[in-house]
């Protein structure tokens, strides 16, 4: 038997084990590496590298015709976003977002995006800056 690690589970587990010699069990597998993840995303320069990502994805999704653009592209899916209490999708979301690298600068550089009034706002800069930073 598996089961999340939280405390009334453990005691649980623990009670049917005791009760129930044939029954094995053991606390959630992901609960470690999740806590792993936690700690890498706390660190400055991950935690940074977050920031940036988030910008990037934030500013996108929230600009429909930038994501309509977007997904006219061949091959092109959805970026991961983050998840609020997965530390995982964190990382889910790097991912993403190098393997849409290219496609992102091929959005920012676009006449499309180019001769969009959006491409003048500070919020758009700043994601373009992000996107065309060789060390992001």
């Amino acid at each position: 038997m598996v089961t999340d690690s939280a405390f009334n589970y453990v005691s649980t587990g623990k009670l049917l084990c005791e009760k129930y010699k044939t029954i094995s069990w053991s606390p959630c597998a992901a609960h470690c590496p999740n806590l792993v993840l936690q700690d890498m995303g706390n660190m400055p320069h991950v935690d940074n590298l977050k920031k940036r990502a988030s910008k990037v994805t934030v500013f996108i999704y929230n600009h429909v015709a930038l994501i309509a653009w977007l997904r006219n592209r061949p091959g092109w899916t959805d970026i991961v976003r983050p998840g609020a209490t997965r530390f995982a999708t964190t990382f889910l979301s790097f991912g993403s977002i190098h393997v849409h690298k290219h496609d992102l600068q091929a959005l920012v550089t676009s006449k499309f995006f180019v001769d969009n009034r959006l491409a003048r706002e500070s919020k758009a800069k700043e994601a373009v800056a992000i996107i065309l930073d060789n060390s992001f």
